[in-house]
């Protein structure tokens, strides 16, 4: 099965011709992909057999190629987010050793608390606790 890219025009316009004459595999395309192909089929073939007109095809075409770019755009900021999280993750694992290797509890505390920054996903909550360690630090 060919590879297509589905951000390339060319690969876009083969598919939504192959899907009008009925020979589209969507089957392994990945979900917002899957859902418009098979919308389109469906679509071009009520079409073909008188179930709907010209107008209403094209109008139910943009309103499918509209649900996919959502779709599409809402999968790509859940992968940037996801891809976030997990290098923090990875990042808080290699600052673990800071911690196990700190000599004074001031040290653990300004490194757990980048750590703590990174598994919440709170930039800015080590900063916030340095100044109360900082107000505090003869207690330390």
């Amino acid at each position: 099965m060919k590879v297509y890219d589905f951000k390339n025009p060319a690969d876009f316009a083969e598919l939504e011709r192959q899907a009008n004459s009925g020979t589209i595999d969507y089957s392994m395309f990945p979900p917002a992909a899957y859902r418009y192909f098979d919308k389109l089929k469906k679509l071009y073939a009520d079409f073909r057999e008188g179930k709907i007109t010209k107008e209403e095809a094209v109008s139910k075409k943009r309103k499918y190629h509209k649900e996919y770019t959502i779709a599409l755009d809402d999968y790509e900021k859940w992968l940037t987010v996801w891809k976030g999280y997990q290098e923090n993750i990875r990042t808080a694992g290699t600052k673990l050793s800071a911690v196990e290797k700190s000599k004074t509890a001031y040290d653990i505390a300004v490194n757990a608390c980048e750590v703590i920054g990174l598994m919440i996903g709170d930039a800015s909550f080590c900063s916030r606790q340095m100044k109360k360690i900082e107000g505090n630090k003869h207690d330390m």
